[in-house]
């Protein structure tokens, strides 16, 4: 049996990208550019590390996080699709549906302009699949790894039926305190209030913070918002595109303790800021169409701080 390194050999770029076996003997895209570096895991096609040159990581990731077959990987950016949250007719489907859970095949990596470096990722229906969603796709899932971290993922409906999903690019960004930082660019904005019984309301304030559990979904909502972290002196701005919702979540002490795979304090390390179309605006792909969700994010320093 040949090794991930062999397997996957034609895909090194020298110097930049290798693929080898990572946390738990998986395979794992590694970038190294002299803009960032990334960590791209075939499983569920996870981005679980990214950090641009001279700053810290962006991303958390849990140090109790399952690094097995068919199991989601905690941090980074799971993608969840076709459904986001339970499935709405059958409970007994994996939550955030199954392209997390999948080995996903890797199509192609190249150093592109300006010293970035695009990895792309690709999913294909199988009987796997169907079992869980009657219908025929092609996922694609494009990284570039630069200054910022782009990911899009691209929905195409190859059989010949409509169909309807859900979906977000689950990012948790890497925070020193969840309790110190606050999110920006949402006021005036609708959200479904998930910790209160999905009551609908407005954010009045300029700002959210996250003194207690999160879990909001900011329906039609604006496409950037920033988040402001004081006590390591830097502004996240996430950028979304294709999507009309955003997801906001940090789970506090007691939802996180009945979390395995989320280790004890560590829901202090990560807001979650997600590009998403939930249930409130679901997404009809047509026959031979293609729909994509994208999300950028990149760091800056606050005022005062260079």
């Amino acid at each position: 049996m040949s090794t991930i390194a062999e397997q996957y050999g034609r895909f090194d770029v020298p110097g930049r990208v290798t693929v080898e076996a990572g946390l738990g003997g998986m395979a794992c895209v590694t970038v190294r550019n002299p803009l960032a570096e990334a960590d791209i895991y075939l499983q569920g096609a996870t981005v679980t590390h990214f950090r641009p040159k001279g700053q810290r990581p962006l991303l958390w990731l849990s140090s109790t996080s399952h690094f097995a077959d068919h199991t989601p990987i905690r941090g980074g950016i799971p993608i969840c699709w076709p459904w986001f949250g339970e499935h709405l007719t059958d409970k007994d489907k994996p939550q955030h549906g199954f392209a997390r859970r999948m080995v996903w095949d890797l199509l192609d990596v190249a150093q592109i302009p300006d010293d970035r470096t695009r990895v792309v990722l690709r999913l294909v229906s199988s009987p796997e699949s169907w079992a869980l969603f009657a219908h025929d796709f092609v996922l694609t899932y494009t990284v570039v790894v630069g200054t910022s971290l782009d990911a899009e993922l691209s929905v195409q409906n190859s059989g010949p039926d409509a169909f309807v999903c859900t979906e977000a690019l689950h990012t948790y960004y890497r925070v020193h305190d969840s309790e110190q930082v606050l999110l920006t660019g949402l006021q005036h904005a609708s959200y479904v209030d998930k910790v209160k019984e999905m009551r609908h309301s407005v954010q009045l304030d300029r700002e959210l913070r996250f003194k207690e559990y999160q879990n909001r979904i900011y329906v039609n909502a604006p496409s950037m918002a920033v988040l402001e972290d004081p006590a390591w002196g830097r502004r996240v701005t996430v950028n979304n595109a294709g999507c009309k919702d955003m997801v906001v979540w940090n789970p506090q002490a007691t939802r996180a303790a009945s979390m395995a795979d989320i280790g004890e304090g560590e829901w202090r390390g990560f807001v979650c800021v997600e590009a998403a179309n939930t249930g409130e605006n679901p997404v009809n792909v047509a026959p031979l169409t293609t729909h994509t969700i994208r999300t950028n994010a990149s760091c800056a320093g606050l005022e005062g701080n260079g």
